[in-house]
């Protein structure tokens, strides 16, 4: 009979510990809003520190562009010139 009731016992402690282990595992395996919040924020942070950098590197080439017509030209670049608000005499 002893023996009957520690087989018992220890089947117990084997469920209870089979059942925390999935308490455990639904608790990892549960995405909260906040979580995918934190997620799209995350990319949106991302995605607009890539944004900044290929902005900065436009002004870059342009500001490069524009000091190398001044170096050739003597003044903005032939296609500076022609602009339509320049023609009118719209500064």
């Amino acid at each position: 009979m002893p023996n009957a009731l520690w087989n018992i016992a220890n089947i117990e402690r084997v469920v209870d510990d089979v059942k925390q282990r999935l308490r455990a595992r639904q608790v990892q395996s549960v995405v909260t809003v906040p979580k995918i919040e934190a997620q799209i924020e995350a990319r949106r942070q991302q995605q607009k520190a890539v944004l900044k950098q290929i902005t900065e590197r436009m002004v870059d080439a342009l500001r490069m562009f524009h000091m190398r017509s001044v170096r050739r030209y003597g003044g903005p670049a032939f296609h500076q010139i022609l602009h339509p608000r320049r023609l009118c005499g719209g500064g």
